[in-house]
């Protein structure tokens, strides 16, 4: 269930930097926070390669970048893999 819930927050992040609108600074913070808990972890449980811990750390980098006026193309792409990656988690939490 809690996958879920993250997974719907995922899709959420994902709107937002697509759209740019919302609170992008407040979660641009809990999104590389959220990251970093993921990668560090990860790496301590021996998995040194974690992706979407890792895309979590760009797209809360993107949603800070935005929220203080810089804006890229690629944001437009990170905010597609976070709704990608919130629908997986949400399957995923679902079933």
């Amino acid at each position: 269930m809690l996958l879920a819930l993250l997974g719907f927050l995922d899709i959420l992040v994902g709107i937002f930097l697509i759209f740019k609108i919302g609170f992008l600074f407040w979660f641009g913070i809990v999104w590389v926070l959220k990251g970093l808990w993921s990668v560090i972890s990860s790496a301590g449980s021996g998995f040194w390669l974690d992706f979407l811990g890792w895309l979590d750390i760009l797209a809360g980098g993107a949603c800070l970048a935005v929220s203080f006026g810089l804006e890229f193309w690629i944001f437009f792409w990170l905010g597609v893999a976070m709704v990608l990656k919130g629908l997986y988690s949400l399957v995923m939490g679902i079933s």
